[in-house]
């Protein structure tokens, strides 16, 4: 062994704790006996850079990858760092250590912040030990190294540290590169921890200027519904392509199940004659209000993230309800004080949805539009401002509804496992795909909106249920009210029918 791994090892053990230290060096120790005679592995080569003659690793997988610029590997990690460094992130969760020049620059850059080095690869880990000095990285009490190599425990500590307040992932983009092939699962986990923190920490002085406004408008809140609307039956309506075409089944299964749609889906909705109970919106860009809900004039309840776009929240013409989310600090602190719980997101507004009616007790929860996947390259419903994705080769292939493969983008894909686990997660919820489309998503039952009413949907009205039920807050009048509006238009226009048709036959 060198003076240099030697000297680094007293310096990592200083820094852990026991149980992290003896973790540590039991995989180091494990792979250098793999090695045998052998000091360093054969494919993993170190070079001097040529501006500053810094040792940089070399590793020559499936392509032969320089882990760090070959030229000028502190400049590069100066850049990399001033690229993600951001302000108000408490929490930075490193995916890649290298030889570490890229943390050095983020530690410089991200004073007082967290930052875990997460490194999968023990043959690097033991290079960088052998060939580079670690003083300065290791003397930072603000950092901490984790040799993790099998793919349960890695996701397991992204998530404990991704569950801090203000926490953000980064991805060292050769760390993908020489991922092991047992770990290739790996790079999709990554990009939806990467993508579900991202949407969280996107532009935090906005939504905190969202979140200042949208509190001193809101009428309720959606918690307030917790468990009231029990085994109450709900479609939750997304954008997807599918849509389209299934679209027009919605209308004879309204009559037995509350409607949430997402804000994308409204218009699509409202122009099939269909309205819903509730609308849902968590994007706090300002686009929202003017592409989904301008000019609607809606009066049915809007829920909104804390968080969502001000305008929309301001406009709405009907009760406003605030979804206080995990991982915004003023919305943790105001709902603590309120007495309220937290609601998880999973980076969408058809996720944050599911989360609120599973809140609120309702089962079954029927899903349509939410294909989760692409429709000859189309991302939405056309009615939906959709989008074309030409070229698909970037794309991930997963088993489609009808068990086919069907293409699908990392954030989409993200939504469905985020989906599959928070269902996993509710045992006794019937959550029913109704969309006849897109990806397959596990634990749900796969039926036509068809099938769903003669299954599944109980034959008397959502309005008389709606009416027994007990504990309601006000706001929840405006339902009860427009469904009773509801019903009884249906039925004086089922009287007239058949009255007209029965002086017809006279």
């Amino acid at each position: 062994m060198s003076s240099q791994y030697t000297q680094n090892l007293h310096r990592l053990k200083d820094r852990l704790n026991p149980d992290e230290y003896g973790q540590i060096t039991r995989i180091l120790k494990n792979t250098q006996a793999s090695l045998g005679d052998s000091l360093h592995p054969s494919d993993y080569q170190v070079a001097l850079s040529k501006k500053t003659g810094a040792p940089i690793p070399i590793i020559k997988c499936a392509d032969t990858v320089y882990y760090h610029s070959r030229y000028d590997p502190e400049k590069e990690g100066i850049t990399w760092a001033a690229n993600h460094a951001t302000p108000g992130v408490e929490t930075y969760i490193v995916f890649g250590m290298g030889f570490g020049y890229h943390i050095d620059a983020l530690s410089m850059m991200a004073r007082g912040a967290k930052i875990i080095v997460i490194e999968s690869d023990p043959r690097l880990l033991m290079r960088c030990l052998h060939e580079k000095s670690l003083e300065a990285l290791l003397s930072n009490p603000s950092i901490s190294i984790h040799l993790v190599t099998q793919l349960p425990a890695i996701a397991s500590t992204i998530s404990l540290y991704a569950n801090e307040a203000n926490a953000k992932l980064l991805i060292y983009p050769p760390a993908l590169k020489i991922l092991d092939p047992s770990l290739n699962s790996l790079k999709e986990i990554l990009h939806q921890y990467q993508h579900q923190l991202t949407n969280i920490n996107q532009d935090l002085s906005f939504l905190h200027r969202n979140f200042a406004e949208n509190i001193l408008h809101c009428d309720g809140y959606a918690a307030e519904l917790n468990q009231i609307l029990k085994n109450v039956p709900l479609i939750l309506v997304s954008a997807g392509p599918s849509l389209d075409h299934t679209i027009h089944t919605i209308h004879e299964a309204k009559r037995y199940a509350l409607v949430l749609s997402v804000g994308r889906a409204t218009k699509a909705l409202l122009k099939e004659g269909i309205t819903p109970d509730f609308t849902m919106i968590t994007d706090g860009q300002s686009f929202v209000y003017r592409n989904q809900l301008q000019g609607l004039g809606l009066e049915i309840p809007l829920i909104g993230l804390s968080t969502c776009d001000q305008n929309a929240f301001l406009r709405h013409q009907g009760s406003r309800l605030m979804v206080f989310q995990k991982g915004h600090p003023p919305a943790e602190h105001t709902a603590s004080q309120l007495g309220l719980p937290l609601n998880e997101t999973g980076g969408s507004v058809a996720t944050a949805a599911l989360d609120v009616a599973i809140r609120w007790g309702c089962n079954p929860i029927i899903l349509t539009g939410q294909d989760l996947a692409l429709l000859n390259g189309q991302t939405h419903s056309s009615a939906a401002s959709s989008r074309i994705i030409k070229h698909q080769e970037m794309l991930t292939k997963i088993t489609g509804y009808h068990g086919d493969l069907v293409y699908t983008t990392n954030n989409l894909n993200s939504y469905r496992h985020w989906i599959e686990s928070r269902i996993h997660r509710e045992p006794q919820l019937q959550c029913i795909n109704a969309t006849e489309g897109g990806a397959r998503i596990k634990g749900t039952w796969q039926l036509t909106m068809k099938e769903v009413l003669q299954k599944h949907l109980k034959p008397h009205s959502l309005a008389t249920r709606m009416q027994s039920i007990q504990q309601l807050p006000v706001w929840a009048g405006e339902v009860i009210a427009h469904r009773v509006a509801q019903e009884t238009f249906h039925l004086q226009t089922m009287t007239f029918t058949v009255k007209f048709r029965n002086q017809g036959s006279e």
